[in-house]
């Protein structure tokens, strides 16, 4: 019986050394691909060291100690920590650059190509996704990109809008230059067209902070802009809140996924 017994504990202490050999290897070799900046083969190899070290169970290791093992054990442990805490300041260095880059393309506005700024922020998206970010950390570091693209829509669709709006306003100045003006003297006609152009300069010149606006919110205060524009016929405004309408599932996919639905049409819109 004493034999039996020695025997499976010798049979326990050996499998534990092989779960801990092979576990240290794979946590060595993670670190190593870190180092060297090979985020898929990290991955892989740190998280196949600690499979391999949880296999060693703690009961286990207790029952080594007779072995001169306790020591070990305490330096495998303390190599996992500092394992977790490497791929925790790594993940952390990523989110920063990745905002930070994102920062830059939104900067850049118009000079960046579409399919640039969408390549950028998908690789983006996709180390951080490998680096085991929280989704939160991630629509935090592509924010920038995506206020940028919903921007410049919001803004170009705008000055689609007030491009064709321009011909309602002619209209009126050309009344307010085939009014005569006589020094001194009152005319109400005169003064209520002029107060009337005043008014549409104001509302067409309200569409340049659409660049500003929060992207949850471009879409709506574009319908906004186009439906409380002064003296716009119906017509007009039917044509435009079509054409915005039109936008909605573009805007929300790249609200909802950070990314783009139909990247051609995106491009198309950016280079008029």
């Amino acid at each position: 019986m004493l034999k039996l017994h020695r025997a499976k504990t010798y049979v326990s202490s050996l499998v534990d050394l092989i779960f801990c050999f092979a576990g240290t290897l794979c946590i060595g070799t993670g670190i190593f691909y870190l180092i060297i900046g090979k985020i898929d083969l990290a991955t892989t190899g740190l998280g196949s060291g600690l499979l391999l070290l949880f296999a060693a169970t703690i009961d286990r290791f207790e029952s080594l100690k007779g072995l001169g093992l306790e020591a070990k054990t305490r330096e495998l442990k303390e190599t996992i920590t500092e394992a977790n805490e490497t791929l925790i300041q790594l993940r952390q260095l990523a989110e920063v650059s990745g905002k930070t880059l994102n920062s830059l393309v939104a900067k850049s506005g118009r000079s960046f190509a579409v399919k640039e700024s969408h390549e950028l922020a998908q690789e983006i998206k996709k180390n951080l996704t490998e680096l085991k970010s929280d989704q939160a950390s991630i629509v935090h570091a592509l924010r920038p990109w995506v206020q940028s693209m919903c921007g410049e829509l919001a803004e170009r669709l705008a000055v689609a809008f007030n491009t064709d709006y321009y011909a309602i306003e002619q209209k009126f100045v050309n009344q307010l230059q085939a009014t005569p003006y006589t020094p001194g003297a009152e005319d109400p006609q005169r003064e209520e067209l002029i107060k009337l152009y005043a008014t549409i300069e104001r509302h067409k010149y309200g569409a340049f902070d659409a660049q500003k606006w929060p992207a949850e919110e471009a879409l709506t205060n574009l319908r906004k802009h186009v439906s409380t524009a002064p003296k716009a016929d119906e017509q007009l405004i039917a044509q435009h809140l079509a054409v915005i309408d039109s936008w909605a599932e573009e805007v929300d996919y790249i609200l909802k996924f950070s990314d783009l639905k139909s990247p051609q049409r995106w491009t198309d819109i950016f280079i008029r």
